[in-house]
């Protein structure tokens, strides 16, 4: 049940990303504030479940600081994926760093592949701006039903 409203707010997301080119910083922050108050909620009623929560915010961070060294580089990555990528970490790091790594993996290649065939058929060129964030999203819905079982 957890997860259901981070589902819904990371697909809208998405979906503004992939129609708009924005990741709006409300529906971010919606899912990280839900998350943070779930991990709460979760370490107040279990407290052997302060490492995972720990677990989840330093995945946060280091996603959220990679993805700004990329986004600093000349890589197309924006801010709003950085931020993307924080609330990613934030959601698959209770499952652990493999389950992040996953996410962000399956992402990076589908999006990668993807900017390939625009590229083939000459539906965009080298210069063109592409959405990432439905990619990124797309790959911790992958990740995150391996993670869970």
């Amino acid at each position: 049940m957890t997860a259901l409203p981070v589902l819904a707010l990371l697909g809208v997301a998405a979906s503004a990303d992939a129609v708009a080119h924005i990741l709006p910083n409300r529906l971010l922050g919606s899912a990280s504030a839900w998350l943070m108050a779930c991990g709460v909620v979760a370490v107040a009623a279990r407290p052997v479940l302060a490492y995972d929560a720990l677990r989840a915010v330093l995945c946060a961070l280091v996603a959220g600081a990679i993805s700004l060294l990329a986004a600093l580089a000349p890589t197309g990555l924006g801010l709003g994926d950085v931020k993307l990528c924080a609330v990613i970490g934030l959601w698959l790091g209770w499952y652990g760093v493999s389950a992040l790594v996953l996410g962000l993996w399956v992402g990076v290649m589908v999006g990668g592949v993807a900017a390939l065939v625009l590229l083939i058929s000459r539906r965009a060129s080298r210069k063109d701006p592409m959405a990432y964030g439905p990619y990124l999203v797309l790959g911790s819905f992958v990740a995150w039903p391996l993670a869970a079982l």
